[in-house]
């Protein structure tokens, strides 16, 4: 579980347009994390987890027309 922040990388191969929120379990947008152009390669986002109340979350990262999703536990 993660407590006041963590940490996401990103690998790209060539320019990639990505677009990162975060979502409660209900569906509810909490954090728009990222939205913009990244060059080649890998990046780490830290992300600020203050005022979120422990629970599962969704991030829902989209990288050129590609969806990914990950779970994250805030404890």
């Amino acid at each position: 579980p993660a407590h006041n922040t963590t940490r996401l990388t990103i690998k790209t191969n060539g320019r990639a347009d990505v677009q990162m929120k975060m979502f409660d379990l209900l569906g509810k947008e909490v954090r728009n994390l990222y939205n913009g152009e990244l060059a080649n390669g890998a990046f780490n986002m830290d992300i600020d987890l203050t005022g979120l109340e422990t629970g599962i979350y969704v991030i829902r990262a989209t990288v050129n027309d590609q969806l990914l999703t990950q779970r994250l536990v805030v404890d």
